[in-house]
């Protein structure tokens, strides 16, 4: 309720970030765009500039204390650092969040389940099985957390750090939430 989803966020040229996402394809300078949109890009295509275009609108300190406000207790209010724990703490806020609000959880949890990086939590489970999930990567890190909808839902958080191999990263990733799932699925 204190946020307008349709309010629009003027790009400036410190938002830009490279890495993964749509936005750095397009003309940004004078354009503008909806919260919706960036929070849907900054999920579905783990867009950079729609992240920080989102976190200098609402301020990213603000953020940090709502983090842990939540619980959260490896905050850094200068880096992105954060641990398994937290990210589960956060991702049952979410799911909470999804069961509780009709529109927007509905289409937040879309969001998550359509992301276009399927390379680690759900790339092994059954096609059926929904994850909510969102990645990340850094240099030498490599995670993806997620809420796997199994027919008893449950949360996974798997990072990294010191990574060698992005690539074998993702594999491990993908499966420990094979093992993860066939454990789960009997209880």
């Amino acid at each position: 309720g204190e946020v307008e989803p349709e309010d629009t966020i003027d790009y400036i040229k410190d938002d830009f970030e490279g890495g993964t996402g749509i936005l750095q394809a397009k003309k940004l300078t004078g354009n503008s765009y909806t919260i919706r949109y960036l929070l849907k890009v900054s999920i579905v295509y783990s867009d950079n500039i729609a992240t920080n275009m989102l976190l200098r609108h609402f301020g990213r300190k603000n953020l940090k204390d709502f983090m842990r406000s939540l619980g959260g207790t490896v905050v850094d209010d200068k880096k992105n650092i954060s641990c398994p724990k937290d990210m589960a703490i956060y991702l049952r806020e979410i799911y909470e969040f999804c069961n509780e609000n009709e529109e927007l959880g509905k289409e937040l949890k879309s969001n998550l389940c359509n992301t276009i990086h399927n390379d680690r939590l759900p790339k092994l489970l059954p096609k059926n099985v929904k994850v909510a999930h969102k990645i990340g990567d850094q240099i030498q890190a490599v995670h993806d957390i997620g809420i796997i909808y199994a027919d008893n839902p449950y949360i996974l958080a798997v990072m990294s750090k010191g990574v060698i191999s992005d690539e074998e990263s993702r594999s491990v990733i993908a499966q420990v939430s094979k093992k993860v799932y066939d454990f789960m699925k009997d209880r």
